[in-house]
């Protein structure tokens, strides 16, 4: 039996956000998860110097923003979400794998020297 294939990380340019839906999966008999307890779901980055991640108001989302400008060959960061459901009873934690990568250029910048005699 082969291992399963690493998820492909998502893929943010600089100056670039996205909402990724949350939500409690099903429970290991397939029944559908308990809501989260309020207040509970928190969003880390395990990089954290491209990125931020904001839960939002309802915690049915997580905010991921760029802080460009980014690395030029991208930094791999993971999105990890945990919170609890049953008044604390039960931990869930899932993570996301997010890559960040510069976007391509759109203007040439030239910096002429000091001009010399010939």
């Amino acid at each position: 039996m082969t291992a399963p294939a690493a998820p492909t990380p998502f893929a943010l340019g600089d100056f670039q956000n996205v909402t990724i839906g949350i939500a409690p999966g099903p429970d290991a008999a397939g029944n559908p998860g308990a809501p989260w307890d309020a207040g509970s779901v928190t969003a880390t980055l395990s990089d954290g110097t491209e990125l931020t991640a904001a839960v939002s108001a309802d915690q049915s989302s997580v905010l991921v923003t760029a802080l460009g400008p980014l690395t030029p060959v991208g930094q791999a960061d993971v999105l990890t979400v945990a919170g609890t459901q049953n008044n604390g009873a039960d931990s869930v934690t899932g993570t996301f794998p997010i890559n960040t990568d510069a976007e391509a250029s759109t203007t040439v910048t030239f910096t002429p020297g000091a001009p010399v005699p010939n």
